[in-house]
């Protein structure tokens, strides 16, 4: 109908959505975004400097752990209840916390291939997958990511590692911590950041830049249907 489509991530489910997506906002010149305020966070921000700076050289390997408790998630309903826990809603915890995902897009772009496996190793008797490890290869550089919602030890963490420095963004303990080769003690910058602030800061830049956003958002949902469709649980 030629509207303007500001959608809850991720968006789509699998490949065919995406297709289906990018083929409608295409024709109708329309503008479209994937809400995935956690990148607006300073601390991303500034690790995305550090890494298209070059500050850190040649990146050499990166590692994403995301690990929450989804029976805590909503203490006022039934956790089984929620679109994560159940297939037919399209839950899983790949669909569900795949916002350190997006930023690896952000960060490095399309990987050349994907490896995954899934399972659901917590105590529940779930029809999704409540673990996954992937593996994204950039050629010259590999991402290891684990997401599991059934882990009560909360982490929310990126680690780069290049040739000339490292780079550790831990969201959870708002810290970034950073070192770079010429640096005689390492960097630890403290950022207090909360939700509502980074959608806060999501739609002020949104509104300031709508139009730039629907080709990053048309190639954050095709990427994200590949590795959903990887999934086989």
């Amino acid at each position: 109908k030629g509207i303007d489509v500001f959608s809850e991530k991720p968006a789509i489910v699998g490949i065919n959505d995406s297709k289906d997506i990018e083929l409608a906002v295409k024709q109708n010149k329309t503008n479209f975004f994937v809400s995935f305020q956690r990148k607006f966070h300073p601390l991303f921000l500034k690790t995305k400097e550090l890494v298209d700076s070059g500050e850190i050289g040649e990146v050499m390997s990166v590692s994403v752990n995301v690990s929450s408790y989804v029976p805590d998630w909503h203490p006022y309903e039934d956790f089984m209840d929620l679109y994560a826990c159940r297939k037919d809603l399209g839950g899983g915890v790949l669909r569900t916390e795949c916002h350190e995902v997006d930023m690896i897009f952000n960060l490095f772009g399309n990987p050349i291939k994907v490896q995954s496996q899934a399972r659901c190793s917590g105590p529940y008797e779930l029809d999704v997958e409540d673990s996954v490890d992937l593996l994204l290869d950039y050629e010259q550089f590999g991402v290891q990511v684990s997401v599991c919602f059934m882990q009560k030890f909360q982490e929310r963490k990126i680690v780069i590692k290049g040739q000339k420095g490292f780079i550790n963004c831990d969201f959870l303990n708002e810290s970034l911590i950073f070192q770079m080769l010429g640096m005689s003690e390492i960097c630890k910058i403290e950022e207090k950041f909360g939700m509502d602030e980074m959608f806060t800061a999501q739609a002020s830049d949104y509104l300031s830049n709508i139009p730039n956003y629907t080709e990053e958002s048309l190639n954050t949902i095709t990427n994200l249907s590949s590795l959903f469709d990887s999934i086989k649980y």
